[in-house]
């Protein structure tokens, strides 16, 4: 606390301190502080002004020199002063150096369609098929990108089918002319080439023959029925052969019908097959095959359905009239 008083003791007595009381004193003194702080403050301000103009000189020229192009290094620098003197070797212009970076494009896809070998039917092919026997195709693949084989059809112009996975395709045809167009897809959306094919189709239907035959007694032995030549008594048992393999395809009896010893035998073939067949009657009680008879082949068919034959019998009482 002493020291305190000391202090200001000390101060009292200073002359600075004295003029202090002094209004006018204070006036100048406050005046010249302000003054001082004023002058600091632009030499401050100016001082960063000046670094901010030497920044701005500094991008300009690197701009600059970023812009100068390259010279043809056979070409002779020249260059001048700012009194328009001209200036042999000036400094040398830096040099720019470009990089160019060539862009590859991606190499495009290229399309590989499945290939197909259509085997039947073939263009232009004229098929019958039996009642029993269905009409498929055969396709089969003869190359190209094969991964999710898928088809499409367009049976006789009634429109494209959706894509499918490949089974086999069988349909029944129009009787008469057909067309087909084909098309096949694989995992890539590659379509093929559209198959055409053009065909007359035609469906076999089951018939009817039937081969009827007749017993007669050839009392002469000539192997024709005459006058006066009557039926064979009795019943006979007639084995029907298929031909030319000659087995025995059916069985039938002979009858007396009243007028004829007869017989019928019916079979069922295609509209476009055809058949051979024998008759050959076991002889009955009291009669003989004629040996000079030769049992007849007939063929039957569509247009051929229904055949008679006449089959002799000789008495055994006038076998001496056969010659052998």
């Amino acid at each position: 606390m002493q020291k305190k008083t000391n202090f200001f003791r000390t101060l009292q007595k200073n002359p600075f301190y004295k003029n202090l009381k002094n209004l006018k004193f204070r006036v100048i003194f406050f005046a010249f502080l302000f003054l001082l702080v004023i002058i600091i403050t632009f030499s401050k301000y100016k001082f960063l002004a000046k670094d901010n103009k030497l920044d701005d000189a500094s991008i300009k020229v690197n701009q600059t020199n970023a812009s100068i192009s390259k010279k043809p290094e056979n070409s002779k620098n020249v260059g001048s002063n700012q009194s328009g003197n001209i200036l042999k070797n000036p400094t040398a212009t830096p040099k720019i150096t470009i990089k160019i970076t060539n862009t590859i494009a991606p190499t495009k896809r290229t399309s590989n369609p499945p290939v197909m070998n259509i085997s039947f039917p073939s263009e232009n092919q004229s098929i019958t098929l039996t009642s029993s026997q269905q009409f498929c195709v055969v396709d089969t693949p003869a190359g190209g990108d094969q991964n999710g084989l898928q088809r499409r059809q367009n049976i006789n112009n009634s429109g494209w089918s959706e894509y499918a996975s490949i089974t086999t395709l069988c349909f029944t045809p129009n009787e008469g002319q057909n067309s087909m167009i084909l098309q096949y897809k694989n995992n890539s959306g590659d379509e093929s080439t559209q198959y055409n094919r053009n065909f007359t189709f035609h469906k076999q239907q089951p018939i009817t023959v039937t081969l009827n035959g007749r017993l007669y007694s050839d009392d002469n032995c000539n192997g024709s029925w005459d006058s006066g030549e009557g039926n064979v008594n009795g019943s006979s048992t007639v084995n029907i052969f298929k031909m030319p393999e000659f087995y025995i395809l059916g069985t039938v009896q002979s009858g007396n019908d009243g007028t004829f010893n007869s017989f019928s035998y019916n079979h069922t073939i295609n509209d476009g097959e055809s058949i051979s067949l024998q008759a050959v009657p076991v002889s009955p009680e009291g009669y003989k095959g004629n040996p000079n008879y030769s049992s007849q082949t007939v063929t039957l068919n569509k247009d051929s359905n229904n055949y008679l034959v006449n089959i002799p019998q000789v008495p055994n009482s006038n076998v001496s009239a056969c010659q052998f």
